[in-house]
């Protein structure tokens, strides 16, 4: 019986001798990889910092060729400092206090990932793989370029020519563009506010072009542009919202985008509905 519980043990301790080599070999791996994503990383980056703060902003040390100066002898930064030199992309350098262009940066880092892309390609004789080439690229919050810019036009032409149109129709109207269908309807009060709250979210998508109401703001007219290369989903999206629409003691009108008729047709239309 000792003879068993001595080998049951000793396996045990040789097996957990095993997994423990086997997790530190493993660690010691990563370890690896993550000091040469570090390092490739910086080298990256350095020159696209340079690129995107512009003409009258050097960073010490690297030059806009992406070739490090006599400055670069000493002990490369840690990754943390790097990051953190472009964490806020809409800040300023310390050393020169001129803004980063955050779309400059963009490109600048991805033509130097191209550039040593291709230079790993030639050494070795082979392309390299997409995921390597993604994985030694950086953090994607600081690639992202600005999410949204302005409209170049509120209303496209055809739609600022309806608007004038109607207007000139209706002067004694008011006339509100793109209003969504829930600011429109309401759901009566004896509904369950649970309830009243799904029909509202329902009707939340659509919109109007455009909505004509009185002076004491009550709805008279709504009025669509159909767009002839309307999608397949947008014609859907429309079908849905007439059938909505139907439910609704309102005028629901709808002008062709290529061919608008005259504002003596609309007010004739729109003082049939009053």
């Amino acid at each position: 019986m000792e003879t068993t519980t001595l080998v049951l043990l000793a396996g045990a301790a040789i097996w957990a001798g095993v997994i423990a080599w086997a997790a530190a070999r493993w660690k010691r791996k990563q370890e690896a990889r993550e000091r040469e994503r570090s390092m490739r990383y910086e080298q990256l980056i350095g020159p696209a910092l340079v690129a995107a703060a512009g003409p009258g902003m050097r960073t010490p040390g690297v030059s806009l060729a992406g070739s490090a100066s006599p400055a670069l002898a000493a002990p490369q930064p840690a990754m943390g400092t790097v990051t953190g030199a472009v964490g806020d992309l809409s800040g300023t350098d310390s050393g020169a206090g001129a803004p980063i262009d955050s779309v400059r940066l963009a490109e600048a880092m991805m033509a130097a990932q191209g550039a040593a892309t291709a230079r790993t390609a030639a050494g070795t004789g082979r392309a390299t793989s997409a995921r390597t080439s993604a994985s030694l690229m950086p953090d994607a919050a600081i690639l992202r370029a600005p999410p949204f810019r302005m409209r170049d036009r509120l209303l496209d032409k055809a739609a600022t020519l309806a608007l004038y149109a109607i207007r000139t129709a209706v002067p004694d109207h008011e006339v509100f563009v793109r209003v969504s269908l829930a600011e429109l309807f309401e759901v009566p009060e004896s509904v369950h506010a649970y309830d009243r709250a799904q029909r509202m979210k329902k009707l939340a998508p659509f919109t109007v072009d455009f909505a004509v109401a009185n002076k004491a703001m009550q709805l008279v007219a709504v009025i669509d542009l159909e767009d002839p290369h309307a999608t397949a989903e947008q014609r859907e999206l429309q079908k849905a919202k007439a059938e909505h629409l139907r439910a609704f003691p309102v005028r629901h009108l709808t002008f062709s985008r290529a061919q608008l008729p005259k504002y003596q047709d609309i007010r004739q239309l729109l003082q049939s509905t009053t």
